[in-house]
């Protein structure tokens, strides 16, 4: 809809995270198919798998329910003009 109202295919894709190329991709597929078959075509190769996990581990830490409690109600209660930045513990990271 963007690229209908003549936005450039730099200004739609900078704001979604995704490159020009693939506006472009999008834009002539809406073009030549129409809006109704925009759709994530298949792709050459062996099918994706997704190994799911069936259970959810529990922290040992005594005290994970009211740190739980306090991230939740941080993210709630968000204090005015302050920002919550959340960095995941990897390790290689």
């Amino acid at each position: 809809m963007a690229c209908a109202e003549g936005e450039s295919r730099v200004a739609i894709a900078s704001p979604l995270g995704i490159s020009k190329v693939t506006v472009g991709k999008w834009r002539r597929r809406c073009l030549e198919q129409g809006i109704e078959d925009l759709q994530d075509k298949e792709r050459p190769g062996r099918p994706r798998t997704h190994d799911r996990q069936r259970h959810f581990k529990i922290s040992n830490d005594p005290f994970f329910v009211e740190k739980v409690r306090d991230i939740v109600g941080l993210y709630m209660n968000l204090p005015d003009h302050d920002v919550v930045l959340c960095v995941d513990e990897k390790t290689k990271i």
